[in-house]
């Protein structure tokens, strides 16, 4: 008991002293959320008319339907010309969370820059998901507070170390396309948030924002990717090209599949 006792008071004060040398320093260049332009985009060319007669003023869309909730994330996606820039505590890896995916890496394909920042408290079996899009040179995947150790019991004895430090989250869910269109609210990205889910779906609200309070949420987003507690994935996990190609094959199959195509007609209707 006294060896345990010892064993124990050594592992977390270890995690105490030293919590903030034990994850690799921020390593990333630092980035800033693009300026808008009057007529690049095709948000460009939507929006600013709009904002230009209701006097500078920003417009707002309460989304209380799960679907549209996706339909905004993934249409604003498509339209984006510029940049993505995406915020979130939770990304499942299920069938929303890589239709989601998809479209984010399509919009890479187009030369959209995008940055997304994902908390890692969540994430030990996404790093082959994020590692596909981190491998595309237009898009940057960074994790906030992330663990050294990725997997397995090792990641379990991290956590009691660092017991101090890991229960700092980041709960932010933040979706900014060209500086243009920004979904803020409740919902992660998951099947349970887009009423997909077969067993359950949660209620929830998202806002979408069109006009000048987009900057805010842009800024609030780059405060986060520029700060110490995050880290690029590229710098804690690497993953093998084969493994790499197979997963991107795969989701290409599953956007045609069974399953996805009636949820992708269905958002194809919302409003």
């Amino acid at each position: 008991l006294a060896w345990g006792a010892f064993a124990l008071v050594l592992s977390v004060g270890s995690g105490w002293l030293l919590a903030d040398y034990l994850t690799p320093p921020a390593v990333g260049e630092p980035s800033q959320a693009l300026p808008v332009e009057e007529s690049e985009t095709a948000l460009d060319r939507e929006i600013a008319p709009l904002v230009a007669k209701h006097g500078g003023r920003t417009g707002a869309i309460l989304v209380p339907d799960g679907l549209d909730a996706f339909a905004a994330r993934a249409l604003s996606a498509r339209q984006a010309g510029r940049s993505l820039d995406l915020q979130y505590y939770i990304w499942h890896n299920d069938l929303t969370g890589r239709l989601i995916g998809r479209e984010v890496w399509l919009a890479g394909e187009r030369g959209v820059r995008v940055r997304l920042l994902h908390d890692d408290m969540n994430g030990n079996d996404r790093d082959e998901a994020l590692l596909l899009l981190d491998a595309h040179p237009n898009i940057e995947i960074r994790l906030y507070n992330p663990f050294r150790n990725r997997s397995g019991p090792w990641r379990v004895l991290e956590l009691l170390q660092r017991v101090y430090s890991m229960n700092h989250r980041m709960h932010n869910k933040v979706w900014v396309a060209d500086g243009r269109v920004a979904v803020l609210g409740g919902r992660n990205i998951g099947r349970e948030y887009f009423d997909a889910g077969t067993e359950s779906n949660f209620r929830d609200l998202d806002v979408v924002l069109f006009g000048p309070a987009v900057a805010q949420a842009s800024a609030g987003f780059d405060e986060y990717w520029n700060s110490d507690a995050v880290v690029p994935i590229a710098a804690l996990a690497e993953k093998s090209p084969k493994a790499l190609a197979s997963l991107a094959e795969g989701m290409r199959r599953e956007a045609r599949g069974r399953e996805a195509r009636p949820y992708l007609e269905r958002m194809d209707a919302s409003p």
